[in-house]
């Protein structure tokens, strides 16, 4: 087993070299201990304190183990499955489900929620993920720099719920910067390249909202009674995490209404500039028409068109046009057209 102050580097293990075993740590008055293996893990769970283990749920070595923890099947089926139901149950002895946090390596430009299986009892918190998560890394950090010590498992739901309501915060923050960047632009009228970056931001914000919006429907249960295995001061903090969560999500609301109203801008300009060029068109095409129609007059092959043979015809009927010419500007001067 390897002390906390041993590690070193990078604390999350690679799933492919432990098996499965993304990380583990156990805690007790003695303070914090990792474990580097199922191997080790298991001298560990000998030991008085909790554990929470973190389970790449890909590999069936991971799922194996968590089967080993003599757990209703259900529950196991429920945890490892790859399709989520979104719940959240409670019983005398557990708690359980999907948490979502937010998806890791997806790019600068990408909110996208992701689902975190936990299963919480008195002497363990075992969290599962299919792919990177964010907010649970953050968790993973505060715990060994010792910015926070859960108390129970229970308390690690609270500590989880935090570090995702810290994180979606600083996020959110970076994308409202973000978005204020491309609204100065599309308030300038310079940002005709910005429609395709505004339609992916408001969507992936809708999609974290879809997401974490039911999942805060699901946590209620959880808010309305205290579950038998969470402390009065877990169940009050896991309540004002709850409550932060929420306003995660009218911030992210909030996020894609602003979005979708700088495209209604975009549209609205587009819309101004296809107008200003028809304007134009059409302004050419009248001061164009006395042209047109004395062109088609003088035209015309019969014998006793006026001016035809005369010696200043052709500066006449010039002069005709360009009178009426300027007698068609001031007339739409007059209207107010032009």
């Amino acid at each position: 087993m390897t002390q906390l102050d041993e590690i070193t580097g990078n604390a999350i293990l690679d799933a492919d070299r432990q098996g499965g075993l993304l990380f583990a740590y156990h805690f007790s008055p003695m303070g914090l201990q990792a474990a580097n293996s199922f191997k080790e893990l298991a001298q560990l769970q000998k030991q008085e304190g909790f554990l929470w283990v973190h389970l790449d749920l890909e590999s069936e070595v991971a799922v194996d183990w968590l089967e080993s923890l003599e757990i209703d099947p259900e529950i196991a089926h429920v945890l490892c499955a790859r399709v989520r139901r979104g719940q959240i149950r409670v019983d005398e002895e557990h708690i359980y489900g999907h948490l979502h946090d937010i998806r890791d390596h997806v790019g600068d430009h990408v909110l996208r929620a992701s689902p975190m299986a936990f299963y919480a009892t008195k002497n363990y918190f075992v969290t599962g993920e299919h792919e990177g998560l964010r907010a649970l890394k953050n968790l993973q950090r505060n715990i060994l720099q010792r910015k926070i010590t859960p108390k129970d498992p229970a308390d690690m739901i609270c500590a989880f719920l935090g570090a995702l309501n810290e994180m979606g915060d600083s996020l959110m923050s970076i994308f409202n910067q973000r978005l204020a960047t491309v609204e100065a632009k599309v308030l300038q009228r310079e940002g005709k390249g910005e429609r395709e970056h505004l339609m992916a931001m408001r969507a992936n914000a809708l999609s974290l909202i879809r997401h974490i919006s039911f999942k805060r429907v699901t946590m209620q249960e959880v808010v309305r009674d205290r579950p038998p295995i969470m402390s009065t001061s877990s169940f009050s903090r896991f309540k004002g995490q709850w409550e932060l969560y929420g306003a995660l999500i009218d911030e992210a609301q909030a996020f894609a209404d602003q979005c979708q109203m700088l495209l209604y801008e975009l549209r609205t300009q587009a819309e101004e500039d296809t107008g200003r060029t028809l304007y134009v068109l059409t302004v050419i095409s009248a001061l164009f028409l006395p042209g047109s129609l004395l062109g088609a007059l003088w035209g015309m092959n019969v014998d006793d068109i006026p001016f035809q043979t005369g010696e200043h015809g052709f500066w006449l009927v010039s002069a005709i046009i360009v009178l009426l010419v300027a007698l068609l500007v001031l007339l739409m001067r007059w209207l107010r057209i032009v």
